[in-house]
């Protein structure tokens, strides 16, 4: 774990090694990450949107209660976004990684040839279910794609698209303005600094030479067991259903969002593979959060872009 530069106040550095040395790999974890199938119908595209598919609701840590607003949130808008396929600039497919139960519905229901299936063997706890997106570069093997593109999938893709396309590989960093903007709780004074936006993100897939699932498990175990080592500060104090920080319990909101921030955003820093994105009166007058996102994206050779 890295805590020396500006940039680790609001997300501490988990390096791959560090996790590696620190974080054994558990079946407990690991198996929540196994894929029982995949069913390719378009091998080759530029750019892959990669999406999760489960309904289960992200707020209930039992992690076993369905989201009432499922249907309509996320299923009725994927359908929607997978029928605009053709409004996006470029060659593009989907890969959406399926929870078991949603085999047979999905199947009947989505029939478009841009669209490759990832069946898992076991349902999401919770919100486990928003790593798998991430499995991409995984299972990518020979298929020629270039980037992965991660767009929430109850966001109208048309209106994103073109912005993570033009700026790519980026993620898109819209903070509020002032005093109170990372403010999360206004009981307990709790911030957050999102510096890789979990639904809105986009890089090449030839950098991850590593196991993504990994990652992720031990990561787990990390959230588990090991999140007392974080020095303590606004970022990760106790919030209302959130009681070590923002976003770090495992099966949570927010979990998959602070992997990014804490672990593949230096990542792909070092790789000079993640631009940053902002709007330009965050430019001229940033957050101290923002001011540190921006030198460290500078230091590492990527881009400081104002939209």
């Amino acid at each position: 774990m890295r805590t020396d530069l500006p940039i680790h106040y609001y997300n501490p550095e988990l390096t791959l090694d560090w996790l590696i040395n620190n974080c054994p790999l558990q079946d407990w974890y690991t198996r929540l990450l196994e894929i029982d199938h995949s069913v390719i119908r378009c091998p080759d595209a530029e750019t892959v949107i990669a999406a999760s598919l489960f309904n289960r609701s992200l707020i209930d840590h039992t992690g076993q209660s369905k989201n009432e607003n499922w249907n309509q949130k996320y299923y009725s808008s994927l359908l929607r976004n997978i029928k605009d396929l053709d409004k996006l600039g470029g060659d593009v497919c989907v890969d959406i990684f399926v929870d078991p139960e949603l085999r047979s519905r999905v199947t009947n229901d989505i029939k478009s040839e841009r669209v490759n299936f990832h069946f898992m063997k076991y349902s999401s706890i919770g919100a486990t279910g928003m790593f798998w997106r991430f499995l991409l570069s995984d299972i990518i093997g020979q298929r020629k794609c270039s980037s992965t593109m991660v767009i929430d999938i109850d966001l109208k893709w048309t209106d994103h698209f073109d912005l993570l396309k033009s700026n790519s590989p980026c993620t898109p960093v819209f903070c509020s303005r002032g005093e109170d903007a990372l403010v999360v709780c206004p009981t307990t004074r709790s911030e957050k600094y999102t510096s890789v936006c979990g639904g809105l993100h986009t890089y090449p897939l030839d950098v991850i030479g590593f196991s993504m699932r990994d990652a992720i498990a031990r990561y787990w175990f990390y959230v588990n067991n090991l999140l007392y080592l974080e020095p303590q500060n606004e970022f990760n104090r106790p919030m209302v259903h959130h009681q070590c920080g923002f976003g770090n319990t495992w099966n949570f909101y927010g979990n998959d969002e602070r992997f990014l921030c804490k672990f593949l955003y230096y990542f792909l820093k070092r790789k000079r593979s993640l631009n940053l994105v902002m709007q330009r009166v965050g430019i001229e007058n940033p957050l101290p959060a923002e001011k540190a996102d921006m030198e460290f994206s500078k230091s590492q050779g990527c881009k400081v872009i104002g939209v």
